[in-house]
């Protein structure tokens, strides 16, 4: 029993705050403030409470919507979601209305942030949502990517499309551009003339929120975080005395804007301690920080690792952390079931591993600027298990991780299954480290190494500058 409850909170190195697990065919995401289903059923015959909707920043939002494809549409087959219907995933999913008509992906995200009002749901929950659900029994909305001949095709494979449970194969044609169906799961099919009529308009028309009509290119939303204008009341800084006249929002530069991401990163660092990512501004300010010069070359480079695998979750690298500047790379295992709710590798995430690595780095003195965390295997595809061709991709990740970061001069692989991308690292040039894991189950199976990893770790002080 007590290995069971470990087991629950085991996850790669500081990855993780919240899971999905089966109901009704279907993987429901629980927060870590709602009460746990076991073997599909209702913890003492209730439901489990809903994770509120937050306030998705309008910055947040357009960072969101520029990192994702304008090619990755979503069509509802029509029928009904046999799921918890007050689940994350189904009441994202619930945004999308019209029926056998591709939604763009980037429009779910906005509908889904825009709930009532600037409350909503964060796209990062949305997207792993949507990439989820192409393994639901069944799928009812179909994930698919538009080609050049304007066809849409299955952006995944897809096992049990509508209720018929109809496979479809990655690159079978869905829809074509004509409103031509060739998968038999909807429930009723537009008629081909306003299917195409849909499919036809054009990008600020789907997309009519007035803070996304203006077409801004992707480099300049990403030097553009959100401002203080965007947080509610309680996360505004106040003002600063000053004779001068205060500026509208409309006012505030995007320098002003760096500066106070800059500032919030200083107020979390001189405050840090474990699991602060369990409340939700301290988690909206954390995806702010990505936008931080330290940060963009890595928030891109966890997005392409997301459209290299469209049906898995990668969590964003934290803020908090070195980002490019880094020195030594520690590399966990494999993201945990719980990723999905901070959306980062993070030691400040809400479980018991992340706890320990907080602490574990402070025993080992080792500042947090010269520190990232990453995951050797940087995927969750709702299993556990690390296989060979994992290990093998993964190994290509972390190559493709140490040339972002310039001044890397040590990698610690973290766990048995961490130190087997070694031989990849070392040939990088690096001094390559290993240590025990952090986990609760390792400390319950052997807790003297467990207590050793402060000291296995501190050897890395003398490689820095």
């Amino acid at each position: 029993m007590q290995r069971a409850k470990a087991s629950d909170e085991e996850s790669s190195g500081a990855n993780s705050a919240s899971f999905p697990t089966q109901m009704c065919g279907e993987s429901v995401f629980f927060s870590n403030r709602t009460r746990r289903c076991t073997s599909g059923n209702a913890v003492g015959g209730r439901m489990p409470a809903a994770r509120g909707m937050e306030f998705v920043a309008s910055g947040v939002l357009a960072e969101a919507i520029s990192r994702t494809s304008a090619d990755h549409y979503v069509i509802w087959t029509g029928h009904t979601y046999p799921s918890w219907q007050v689940s994350l995933r189904s009441r994202a999913l619930a945004q999308i209305r019209e029926v056998g008509v591709p939604v763009p992906l980037r429009e779910l995200l906005r509908r889904a942030a825009r709930i009532e009002g600037s409350l909503g749901l964060d796209p990062g929950t949305v997207r792993s949502g949507v990439r989820l659900h192409q393994g639901a029994k069944p799928a009812v909305y179909l994930l698919v990517e538009r080609n050049r001949m304007g066809d849409y095709t299955a952006l995944t494979d897809i096992p049990y499309a509508g209720p018929a449970f109809r496979r479809i194969a990655k690159g079978a044609v869905v829809l074509d551009r004509a409103g031509r169906l060739f998968v038999e799961c909807l429930r009723e099919s537009p008629r081909p003339a306003q299917a195409a009529a849909q499919m036809a308009r054009r990008e600020d028309e789907v997309l009519p929120h007035p803070s996304l009509r203006q077409r801004t290119p992707r480099a300049t939303i990403r030097s553009a975080p959100m401002g203080p204008a965007d947080l509610p009341p309680e996360l505004r800084p106040r003002p600063a005395a000053s004779k001068t006249a205060a500026r509208t929002p409309d006012e505030v530069t995007c320098g002003s804007d760096a500066a106070q991401l800059r500032n919030w990163r200083e107020q979390a660092l001189a405050t840090d301690r474990p699991r602060t990512l369990r409340d939700v501004s301290a988690r909206t300010r954390r995806r702010a920080m990505l936008a931080l010069p330290h940060m963009r070359p890595l928030a891109a480079f966890a997005e392409q690792l997301r459209a290299a695998k469209p049906s898995t979750e990668v969590p964003d690298f934290d803020p908090l952390d070195g980002g490019v500047n880094a020195q030594v790379l520690f590399l966990f295992e494999k993201p945990g079931p719980m990723a999905g709710s901070s959306g980062f590798i993070s030691r400040n995430n809400d479980d018991r591993t992340a706890e320990a690595t907080f602490h574990f780095m402070l025993a080992a003195g080792l500042p947090r600027h010269a520190t990232c965390l990453w995951n050797a295997v940087p995927w969750w595809n709702g299993k556990r298990e690390v296989s060979s061709t994992e290990l093998q991709e993964g190994a290509g990740s972390a190559l493709g991780l140490a040339q972002l970061l310039p001044e890397l001069r040590v990698a610690v692989l973290v766990g048995l299954r961490a130190g087997r991308v070694a031989r990849e690292l070392r040939q990088r040039g690096l001094v390559v480290l290993s240590s025990y894991h952090p986990s609760p189950i390792n400390r319950a199976a052997s807790p003297a190494k467990w207590n050793a990893i402060p000291a296995e770790w501190a050897r890395v002080k003398q490689y820095l500058r």
